[in-house]
């Protein structure tokens, strides 16, 4: 699949890297991309390339020798080449550069990897050696191969050894205690020290196992070898248990057993390592390498548990997600799986179609393993033979031999069988009858297994006779085969030859062919969409609109022009991308039948625009032109899609769902723009108002979600009604509204709550983006409207939880939309605050009035309140009070580090002391600072479990973050070497957090990020990107401690007033479950999709607290070692790492002419390089 993968989107892959012109090139970055992609030859190309240009750097210059070695290295280890001879040639060709760059670099900081490289191309050529000397061809020689194996592992393990010795004297210089606040940067020196350290010991251990394949299975020296690895393994296990270094060795202990016929022992290691707490990436990679190593054991002669192994895989199979699914990882769990089939299939005791179902089965994965290079690959072509003959009879592996027999069949199997077993499986899916559809899915792969087979033959027999209409026949059933199963690049390359070469001969195949090419890219990129990187997805989409465009221009009248139209504008809206999404919509012409739908959804992608665009910060915001004409359009299109839709729909007919979703998306415009007379008409006036179109008899048979009569979408509507009663100031139809909604909600409870706290919510993004776009006067209207009737609904007697919430949260985002004016804002505070209090009071009197399980987040509202406002000792004993009373409750813990962070934000004399508490907490009162919240919140991830990582991921950023803005906010409150200090304090936080955390939530990295460029900023250097992690053995640390120095007497630098500091919220329990500004977009068929605003919310408490068990503290799972070829598939830590970049991001300067120069000349030599790698891919 790369290979043909690389076919296709060499070319587009080069497009992307193509750096910006007044950029420097970024030479690492582009070599990793071809890496990444498994382009190695290309990548060698580039790096002739780059060798010939004498105006490359001489940084770059120096490592090219090592990066030719490394790409070897992958090549050779990837699987991609399975001949021994030619596998061998590239590892001496990669052995020749390291000795190459060792001999001209010798002091260079990556002599040490090459050296260490050095050995694995020892182990990896004696590993080509044993291979060869099981082949039956050499069995005469078989001594010899062993011979210079063992030759070859010998001098590996002397350059291991040496490196063992270095490292381990490295790691003893280092003292056994370093604090890690005190001395941050050697504590983080020793750490690395001691990942050397473990992974040379790995190192000299994997040794061991090698030596022991040098022997015949049967000799004494075979199973020596084989002990003395185990105890190697077991040692470095015993000193390393809870790291990955460990359990890498007790995997590898494991299979020396299992090599030595021990099959119970190692079974029990595997079990051990596979219920090892902790659901990090590089511990599930390792695990799935236990579980290929158990299914092994359970194939043993000793266990024949066959149904076992063929359900276990059969599971893991299932759950496999994006590459992962057709890794070396996975041919070898399917091959266990054939191996399994089969030995069933030959047991007589079961039934005829029983054995016969289990050998059909594994030809069917065989032919998929097949199907990939690697050690595999061989073997599944042999196995293909034999389970023929078991099913079939000695002339089973007799195939056509012309292209119109196989043609025929492959024909018949494409026309006739597809459907009915297509119908079998959705049949059997509706059933949810497990059995049912295991059976029919079985049926359908080994038919479109055959039918593919058939089609290939055919094209391969085809000669100059046959006729072209028939060979492209064969190419589209063929590329029809390949989409069904999944084989998506392969059906999409069929796709576009055909309309590529044939759409003037024939133009209806052509279309087609565009078609199902376009089709299979859709699939591509919605398969496993989490599982792959955002540049492969941007591929895809290339592709896609390639082929869009390509039906447009030809045949833009055409149905599949209109549906490529309509296709193109629902990938970009997936993407977030909606201007590009409502230009395709836009696109679809008046007389298509699908016009009206377009218009809408061209209308709701466009809103989608400006409220993506609106709701960022004021400085990261579009321009205000783009803002405007976003509105306009989406008013435009929404307005000519609902006026033609009515006219096509009778007064007395129902609406449709969409007609109803797009009339709603239309009113939050208009709403936004203050046009709130003609929004209650389209709520409620005929024809068909929205407010008739939710209503139900009763709201008990109202469902949650689906569909417009949803608790959802109705509670939306009325959402938006009240809003729209609230702005032209008519009292009572408002609160009939508010009735309205409190009876969707239930009458009370959480629900009711959380839908208040919604409206608040929106109204402050409504003021924020007001505000940000100075329509100043629209925000003095809106605000002055809520101030007014807030005041009016506060008079009433009857108040309920839902009102009161509702005054309270509305206040407050009145408030926090006034920022500017802070005299309003403390008034809507106070206001806010009486709200609550008055939750509180009347709970008081009435224990039935609100769940007591609430109240602690009503009283946090109540904190909160006091902390916005500035009243920051009143907070603090507010939330001393509920932490003396549940010393656990993680949102007054949370809401306590804020209050201290906001007070040394405040800028009142010396408050800037207080972000040391904040850091620290106030331990005599039980309050955790940031530093233990982080401790605590790190532990619960570590121990798992089905839903921490929803719980406590964003919480353990935001007090990581936090954290180090407390750092960071210290330092420059300070003058000199204190200052300095405290900011090398911060930056080693970040760094060290990144450093340990292997898999990084994505969307907190730009926070870290920047903060990391205001540290290096405060400390007078140029702001660098931060660094990613690397996939690297990562020693475990305990959740820091490191927090800067208690703050000096000496003169701080003084701000004045109340500054705001960044912090991060990461959401959780602690803010409202809200959306940001919803926009309903109806998707067809009843379906709707809620559009959340991206702009970050500011910490607030929830209703509803959360406490927290004491968490046993654990050390995490951490980083695996990278992968290397071995007789069995394994992971090694002596592979090549990823490269590192040269040199960071710059801040951008004009270019002077002579640079400007050098950069032409350096993209015509990498034009140079693509135009081969374009000549070697066209002749593939």
């Amino acid at each position: 699949m790369r290979i043909l993968r690389s076919v296709v989107i060499a070319l587009t892959v080069a497009a992307f890297a193509v750096p910006a012109a007044d950029a420097e090139e970024p030479y690492v970055e582009f070599l990793q991309g071809l890496r990444d992609r498994s382009y190695y030859d290309y990548a060698l190309l580039y790096l002739d390339t780059l060798q010939e240009d004498a105006s490359v750097p001489k940084d770059i210059r120096d490592v090219i020798p090592y990066e030719k070695a490394s790409t070897l290295l992958l090549m050779a280890r990837s699987g991609a080449i399975t001949n021994p001879e030619v596998q061998s040639r590239q590892l001496d060709q990669a052995l020749g550069f390291l000795e190459e760059f060792i001999k001209n670099s010798p002091s260079h900081p990556r002599a040490g990897e090459a050296n260490t490289e050095r050995a694995g191309i020892l182990l990896g050529k004696g590993r080509v050696e044993v291979w060869q000397s099981r082949s039956p061809s050499n069995k005469e020689n078989r001594g010899e191969f062993q011979k210079r194996a063992r030759g070859f592992v010998t001098d590996a393990r002397a350059i291991y050894q040496k490196a063992h010795d270095q490292h381990k004297a490295s790691w003893e210089a280092f003292p056994k205690f370093i604090d890690k606040v005190e001395d941050a940067k050697k504590f983080e020196e020793r750490r690395r020290a001691e990942i050397r350290y473990i992974v040379a010991q790995l190192d000299l251990a994997h040794c061991l196992y090698e030596e022991a394949q040098t022997f015949d299975e049967a000799s004494d020296e075979y199973k020596a070898k084989l002990r003395d690895a185990a105890s190697a393994y077991e040692e470095i296990h015993s000193k390393y248990r809870s790291q990955i270094g460990g359990l890498y060795a007790r995997t590898w202990q494991g299979k020396c057993y299992e090599e030595q016929d021990d099959i119970q022992r190692a079974l029990g290691i595997y079990k051990e390592l596979l219920g090892h707490p902790g659901n990090s990436e590089t511990l599930v990679r390792l695990q799935d390498q236990v579980r290929h190593f158990r299914l092994i054991c359970l194939n043993h002669e000793q266990r024949k548990d066959y149904q076992l192994v063929i359900d276990e895989a059969t599971e893991w199979l299932t759950n496999a997600k994006g590459g992962k699914k057709y890794s070396q990882q996975s041919l070898g769990i399917r091959w266990e799986q054939v191996l399994a089939q089969e030995s069933l299939g030959e047991d007589r005791t079961l039934s005829e179609q029983d054995r016969k179902r289990l050998l059909t089965s594994a030809l069917t994965t065989v032919r998929v393993i097949k199907r990939f290079p690697g050690q595999y690959k061989d073997l599944a072509t042999f196995k293909e033979r034999d389970l023929n003959v078991k099913l079939k009879g000695a002339g089973a592996n007799d195939e056509p031999e012309d292209f119109d027999t196989a043609f025929s069949l492959g024909q018949e199997l494409a026309t006739k069988k597809t459907k009915p077993l297509l119908d079998s499986v959705r049949t059997a899916q509706a059933s949810k009858d497990k059995d049912k559809i295991q059976k029919a899915r079985t049926d359908l792969d080994q038919h479109l297994d055959r039918s593919r087979e058939l089609l290939k033959l055919a094209l391969r027999l085809a000669d100059e006779d046959t006729p072209v209409s028939d060979l492209n026949l064969a190419r589209y059933y063929l590329s029809y085969m390949h989409l069904l199963s999944r084989n998506n690049y392969e059906a999409a390359i069929l796709g576009e030859f055909l309309a590529n070469n044939y759409g003037d001969a024939n133009p209806v195949q052509a279309q087609d062919g565009s078609y199902m090419a376009m089709a299979a890219y859709v699939q591509a990129f919605n398969d496993n969409e989490k599982a792959r990187r955002r540049d492969e997805q941007e591929i895809d989409v290339a592709q896609m609109e390639k082929i869009a465009n390509f039906l447009v221009q030809k045949w833009p009248d055409s149905d599949r022009a209109m549906d490529a139209r309509l296709q193109l504008g629902t990938i970009y809206g997936q993407l977030d991308q909606h201007e590009r999404s409502a230009e395709w919509y836009g696109q679809v012409p008046e007389t298509a039948s699908q016009f009206t739908n377009a218009q809408v959804r061209a209308g709701q992608a466009y809103w989608a625009a400006y409220i993506d665009g609106a709701s960022k910060p004021a400085a990261e915001q579009p321009p205000q032109a783009d803002l405007d004409g976003w509105m306009k359009s989406a008013e435009k299109f929404l307005k000519n899609g609902i006026d033609r839709s009515e006219k096509e729909t009778p007064a007395a007919t129902p609406a449709s769902d969409d007609l109803i979703a797009a009339k709603l998306s239309l009113v939050q415009i208009l709403v936004s723009a203050g046009k709130y007379d003609e929004c209650v008409k389209i709520l409620t006036a005929q024809p068909h108002p929205i407010m008739e179109a939710i209503a139900v008899t009763d709201e008990k048979t109202r469902p949650k979600t689906g569909g417009v009569k949803s608790i959802e979408f109705a509670s939306l509507a009325y959402q938006l009604l009240l809003r729209c009663y609230v702005g032209t100031q008519e009292l009572p139809k408002a609160q009939a509204a508010m009735k309205s909604l409190e009876s969707i909600g239930g009458g009370g409870g959480e629900a009711l709550t959380e839908m208040y706290r919604q409206i608040g919510q929106q109204l402050q993004d409504e003021l924020e983006r007001l505000k940000n776009q100075n329509q100043l006067e629209q925000f003095n209207s809106v605000r002055k409207s809520f101030e007014t009737f807030l005041g009016e609904l506060s008079k009433r007697k009857d108040q309920t939880i839902g009102s009161l919430t509702w005054i309270g949260e509305t206040y407050y985002g009145l408030a926090q939309s006034s920022g500017e004016d802070p005299a309003t804002a403390g008034n809507f505070y106070d206001q806010a605050a009486k709200a609550y209090q008055a939750i509180l009071d009347r709970a008081k009197e009435d224990p039935k009035f609100i769940d007591p399980a609430r109240l602690t987040g009503v009283r946090l509202r109540l904190v909160n309140c006091k902390r916005e406002k500035g009243s920051f000792e009143e907070a603090l004993e507010l939330v001393k009070t509920i932490i003396a009373e549940n010393p656990r409750s993680l949102d007054a813990q949370v809401e306590a580090n804020f209050i201290f962070q906001d007070w040394g934000a405040s800028g009142q004399g010396d408050s800037w002391k207080k972000y040391e508490d904040a850091m620290r907490g106030d331990k005599t009162s039980g309050l955790w600072g940031w530093i233990d919240t982080a401790r605590r919140m790190q532990a619960l991830l570590n121990q798992g479990g089905a839903d921490a990582k929803d719980r406590y991921e964003n919480r353990y950023y935001e007090a990581r973050y936090n954290l180090t803005r407390c750092s960071l906010e210290l330092g420059l409150a300070q003058t000199g070497a204190k200052k300095t200090e405290a900011l090398e304090t911060a930056k080693t936080q970040v760094v060290q957090f990144v450093a340990i955390t292997g898999d990084f939530n994505e969307e907190w990295w730009p926070k870290f990020d920047g903060i990391y460029r205001e540290i290096q900023t405060g400390l007078g250097l140029i702001a660098e990107p931060l660094e990613r992690p690397k996939d690297d053995f990562v020693a475990p640390v305990e959740p820091e401690k490191i927090a800067a120095n208690p703050a000096s007497s000496e003169n701080p630098q003084k701000k004045s007033g109340k500054a705001k500091v960044k912090k991060a919220d990461g959401g959780g329990t602690l803010t409202y479950a809200i959306f940001g500004i919803i926009a309903l977009l109806g998707l067809g068929g009843g379906g709707f999709m809620v559009m959340k605003g991206t702009k970050t919310r500011k910490p607030s408490a929830a209703m509803a607290s959360v406490t927290i068990d004491s968490p046993v503290i654990a050390p995490p799972p951490v980083a695996a070692p990278r992968k290397k070829r071995t007789a069995a598939p394994r992971q090694s830590a002596t592979a090549a790492p990823a490269p590192s970049s040269v040199k960071g991001e710059t801040p951008k300067r004009p270019l002077t002419e002579e640079e400007k120069d050098r950069i032409r000349r350096r993209r015509a030599a990498k034009a140079k390089a693509e135009e081969q790698a374009r000549k070697k891919a066209d002749g593939k």
